[in-house]
């Protein structure tokens, strides 16, 4: 990969690059000033617009695997073995 026009095979310089990369065409700078403007159509009668049960969620929960914690901190196991009423 070319990183400041010289070939690295290094992979944390090559990691960076990925992240300095996404990072910058992930900020919402680079989005269309009327981005926030465009309408949105909401039809929620569609299944997919319907809250979910408790039973979904517990499901869906018991279905995840066990990983690291994203930027936020949070922890699968945190809903796992949370108390009902959170």
């Amino acid at each position: 990969m070319f990183i400041n026009d010289q070939i690295s095979n290094n992979l944390q310089d090559i990691a960076q690059q990925f992240i300095k990369h996404f990072a910058a065409i992930s900020n919402s700078c680079n989005s269309p000033s009327d981005w926030n403007e465009i309408p949105l159509k909401q039809n929620f009668n569609l299944e997919y617009n319907k809250p979910i049960s408790l039973h979904e969620l517990k499901k869906a929960i018991s279905c995840t695997k066990l990983t690291t914690p994203g930027p936020d901190c949070f922890h699968i196991n945190m809903l796992k073995f949370a108390d009902l009423s959170i």
